[in-house]
């Protein structure tokens, strides 16, 4: 290593430390410190720290506190869960995920925004548009409580 690096590395071992102990602690589950630690520092050398740190979040607000069969945070960084489908991090028989749920509004989002684009700022609304417009809506509403979006 040249001379000119040496400086900067025990700044960059600090962020990094600072940066996993970050990470380590938005994950749910606090069990094993020092080797999820070493876990999340060998992730961190592949994959951007706000990537894996979005990941972790997400992770739990998907478990919603369930703990439950929740792997050790070592398991999984060292397995890379975290590039997983975020679907499968949700518990099977509760219901449908908030992942599911989301991209359910995004799907009911997108038909209002296209029925709405289908027609012109004066032009009257058939009634088969207007029934499925209703419904959209109504869909839309039960979909941002179940998620806690404000209305």
């Amino acid at each position: 290593m040249s001379a000119s690096k040496q400086p900067d590395l025990p700044g960059a071992v600090t962020q990094s430390a600072a940066t996993a102990e970050e990470i380590y602690q938005a994950y749910p589950l606090k069990v094993g410190k020092p080797e999820a630690l070493r876990a999340i520092r060998r992730a961190l050398r592949k994959y951007p720290a706000v990537q894996l740190l979005a990941a972790v979040k997400m992770f739990a607000q998907v478990r919603g506190g369930d703990k439950s069969y929740m792997p050790y945070p070592a398991t999984w960084f060292n397995q890379e869960r975290f590039a997983d489908d975020p679907e499968t991090w949700q518990r099977s028989g509760g219901g449908a995920s908030l992942i599911v749920k989301q991209r359910e509004l995004d799907r009911c989002l997108e038909a209002m925004k296209s029925i709405r684009n289908s027609y012109g700022d004066h032009q009257a609304w058939d009634d088969g548009d207007k029934a499925k417009w209703s419904k959209l809506v109504e869909r839309k509403k039960q979909l941002k409580k179940e998620l806690g979006v404000e209305l």
